[in-house]
């Protein structure tokens, strides 16, 4: 049963995709957005079986964590409707008579919302259920109508802005292997792809032609959607968001400088900003985010723990770590780092495309086109923030590979930027 369901729940979804003008350009065949939507299902299919095979403890393994959640929470939806309605709206979520559910659950008690938050993810799932008849294949397809529509809303902006080049962009926002395999599971990664790729879409169209009341509920819910699920991945392009619509509005040949001094006043505010308000002490929280994640990987026994440089509680043991690490992410793993396990191969394989890209870019290199250099250098900006964050605080190279996925599109937009040549004129 959960095949079939499975497989008609796909059918439907490529119907819209073929009817859906969003989903529709004169520039590519009508084929290979289908082609892209099942070969993420098949990703997302491939990631669940990995995790129900390979490895089985389902209370480490966050695809299967997030679903069993979810059906604990929707087992109240029959008998204690309340219940679900509380648990599911946040409405008196914290009442103590919800409390024995949340106890049986392997990852609802979260409470480090600056980086991760897990709530959102299983109540998605609660509402799948409706639909699903809690079949988790079924949830993967879902999952992945959510993530396709992020990525097909990057490529919709990417290709307004690189010129010639709608096929290449297409493939670079879809088929880096790490996006591909993790951007189609069951995952906070796939939903956070959706919002971002909904929040930039949303805000190029309204600086193309003005905001709209359906605009600005889609902006909102992508805003919501990425403050809830990694808040770090907004605050870390809305600098260069902000500075793009200003150098539109007023100064388009300026764009890279009000960008940068809007990234210096950010990190400048947010370094001090414990004088005005001492829990929210940026050095403190990046110094105990990376001793906390040293500390699960230890205890896990990770077989993918590197060392990075250890940061203390000053700003200046972080600004003087930037540069290694925003190369820790960009590079590793390396080869050397496969140690047997088939995922980090994958990522090392992955690097090196990325290197021979960048490479090849250097040797075919064009200045970016004027009509798009403001948005070239927010995907600039957001790549080195990203890179830099999870290399000063993360030392697990999984963990790196994963984190690092709503950046790879933003930089095959960079490579198609400055790249004269095309694979396919």
């Amino acid at each position: 049963m959960q095949i079939i369901l499975a497989c008609a729940y796909c059918a439907l979804f490529i119907y819209f995709i073929r009817k859906i003008k969003f989903f529709q350009s004169e520039e590519i065949p009508t084929s290979w957005p289908i082609f892209l939507f099942l070969l993420k299902v098949i990703a997302g299919v491939l990631l669940g079986l990995i995790y129900t095979y390979h490895y089985t403890d389902i209370k480490t393994t966050d695809t299967w964590k997030f679903f069993n959640d979810s059906k604990i929470m929707f087992s109240a939806m029959h008998e204690h409707p309340y219940d679900f309605f509380r648990m599911f709206t946040g409405f008196d979520g914290d009442s103590i008579e919800l409390r024995s559910y949340y106890e049986r659950m392997d990852a609802w008690l979260n409470t480090n919302l600056l980086f991760n938050d897990n709530k959102t993810i299983i109540r998605l799932n609660a509402f799948f259920h409706f639909f699903s008849l809690g079949y988790y294949y079924v949830h993967v397809i879902f999952m992945n109508c959510l993530s396709f529509t992020g990525l097909f809303c990057l490529y919709k902006v990417f290709n307004q802005l690189v010129k010639n080049a709608s096929k290449e962009i297409l493939l670079f926002t879809f088929l880096f292997p790490s996006v591909l395999f993790w951007g189609s599971g069951l995952l906070k990664d796939s939903l956070l792809i959706f919002g971002l790729g909904l929040f930039i879409y949303q805000f190029y169209r309204f600086t193309v032609d003005g905001m709209k009341i359906k605009r600005i509920l889609l902006l909102l819910l992508s805003i919501g959607l990425l403050s809830v699920i990694k808040f770090y991945i907004l605050i870390l392009i809305l600098p260069g968001i902000i500075g793009w619509l200003l150098s539109k509005k007023f100064a388009p040949k300026k764009s890279l400088s009000l960008i940068a001094i809007l990234y210096i006043l950010f990190f400048t505010i947010a370094f001090n900003f414990h004088y005005l308000a001492p829990e929210y002490d940026l050095s403190a929280i990046l110094y105990w985010k990376q001793f906390n994640f040293y500390g699960y990987a230890n205890a896990v026994d990770s077989k993918s723990l590197i060392e990075i440089p250890r940061l203390g509680l000053t700003p200046w043991s972080i600004i003087k770590n930037v540069p290694s690490a925003f190369f820790t992410t960009l590079v590793r793993p390396f080869l050397t780092d496969i140690h047997h396990n088939p995922l980090i191969l994958l990522a090392a394989i992955e690097n090196l495309l990325i290197l021979c890209f960048l490479a090849f870019m250097v040797f075919t290199f064009k200045k970016p086109d004027e009509s798009n250099r403001g948005f070239f250098w927010v995907s600039i900006f957001f790549i080195i923030t990203l890179f830099a964050l999870i290399g000063l605080t993360t030392p697990v190279l999984g963990a790196i590979v994963r984190y690092k996925i709503p950046a790879l599109p933003f930089l095959g937009f960079i490579i198609l930027s400055l790249t004269r040549k095309r694979i396919f004129n």
